[in-house]
């Protein structure tokens, strides 16, 4: 009887099916674990939105705006401020004081832009009335300028600027009416976000010019601000430093309070 030969092609399927059987199953490679970390400080940073980095404790900083953010504030309760941004590079503000025996009305522009990473060029300008009711109808014309240096950015920034300005005596039956003083006051300030909801501030400001013999007259603020994503709050202090601050400081040892809150929208 002649011997019959399995059909090349079934051959070399069984050929095939036995070298996989026999061949050693490779190993999947392990899946990279899931992270359980907590989202990093920067991500976290990124979430709040009220820390006003427009500001160091009071003077203005170079820090673009938010375009279309609108701000209001309360500065002890007595001074209320609205500034809004209709672009990144320019904010117009309105400050005013609660009319209870003194008036006083101050609108402002901060301009500002970046030449380069980190670095801020700003430049200020601001004016206003203010006086008493009762004072003969007297008041006081303000007004000033001037440009801000601000290097860094929202979680961390140093602040330099010099504003100049002049006041003038207006109205009433006083002599001294059309008087004008000027003045200018520079300033150097340090803002450190150092938690999503906290952000130390400390500011110098050393009047010049005018009835001022220069370097007499200090001012340091320092304190902490919080926010959450709408809602902040300063909570810091001023001390005075010349001749006769001693008197001052004796019952505020941690300096004159200043109580801020504020509401951004975006």
């Amino acid at each position: 009887m002649a011997r019959t030969h399995p059909d090349p092609d079934v051959r070399a399927l069984v050929r095939t099916i036995i070298a996989e059987e026999s061949a050693p199953t490779a190993a999947k490679p392990p899946e990279p674990p899931k992270s359980s970390a907590a989202p990093s400080e920067t991500a976290q940073l990124d979430d709040q939105r009220a820390s006003d980095p427009s500001r160091v404790v009071y003077d203005q900083t170079a820090i673009p705006a938010r375009k279309g953010s609108i701000r209001w504030a309360a500065h002890n309760l007595i001074l209320h401020s609205v500034d809004y941004a209709p672009s990144e590079h320019i904010e117009v503000g309105l400050s005013s004081v609660v009319p209870v025996g003194i008036y006083g009305v101050f609108p402002r522009v901060r301009a500002m832009f970046s030449p380069a990473a980190k670095i801020h060029l700003g430049l200020i300008a601001t004016g206003g009335v203010f006086g008493t009711y009762v004072d003969d109808g007297q008041g006081i014309l303000v007004y000033g300028a001037g440009p801000m240096v601000t290097v860094g950015d929202e979680r961390l920034f140093f602040n330099a600027g010099l504003l100049a300005g002049a006041a003038t005596l207006l109205g009433g039956s006083s002599d001294d009416a059309g008087d004008t003083a000027w003045a200018m006051l520079p300033n150097l300030g340090f803002s450190w976000r150092f938690h999503r909801s906290l952000r130390a501030n400390v500011e110098v400001i050393a009047p010049l010019g005018g009835e001022i013999d220069n370097g007499t007259i200090w001012v340091i603020l320092y304190g902490l601000r919080l926010f959450s994503e709408n809602i902040y709050g300063d909570v810091s202090f001023n001390i005075p430093i010349f001749e006769n601050a001693g008197d001052i400081l004796k019952y505020a040892p941690l300096g004159i309070p200043l109580l801020t809150i504020g509401y951004q929208w975006d």
